[in-house]
């Protein structure tokens, strides 16, 4: 009989992390009516081009830069990051050939890009390095 209670208090020993982990892990953000604090912007592309559904801006210094997250059945959660000229313009994804096709006479810039060694969408001096780019060749 000994033996048996020791055996029950030893399992329940053994089950109590489990247990509470899982109620560490509970997920009370249902419950969180806070409004997010930064901007979106709600974009359905014109006729033939997929890019559809509401995209984040993270920088307004002198291209609009957003970003929208992904999910990939395998690798997970990523962000791919998207630009506009303006407010209301057309969302462009952001890279390379993109830029060139919107700054073609500014070669000073695309140069700039071209030999960046940081990411575009990176955060340089509070504001994107794209823009840092752009506002040191204008």
């Amino acid at each position: 009989m000994i033996k048996y209670k020791i055996f029950i208090v030893f399992v329940i020993f053994l089950a109590l992390p489990a247990f509470s982990k899982s109620i560490n892990y509970f997920n009370l953000s249902i419950f969180n009516n806070s409004v997010d604090t930064l901007k979106k912007r709600s974009y359905e592309a014109p006729e033939i081009e997929q890019l559809n559904g509401t995209f984040t801006i993270i920088d307004t210094s002198g291209l609009i830069i957003y970003y929208k997250k992904y999910k990939h059945f395998r690798y997970g959660e990523y962000k791919k990051y998207y630009y506009s000229i303006t407010k209301n313009g057309r969302i462009y994804e952001l890279n390379y050939e993109n830029l060139c096709i919107d700054f073609k006479e500014n070669n000073e810039f695309l140069e700039m890009v071209i030999n960046s060694r940081y990411s575009l969408s990176k955060i340089f001096n509070g504001i994107t390095y794209v823009n840092y780019l752009l506002k040191k060749t204008l």
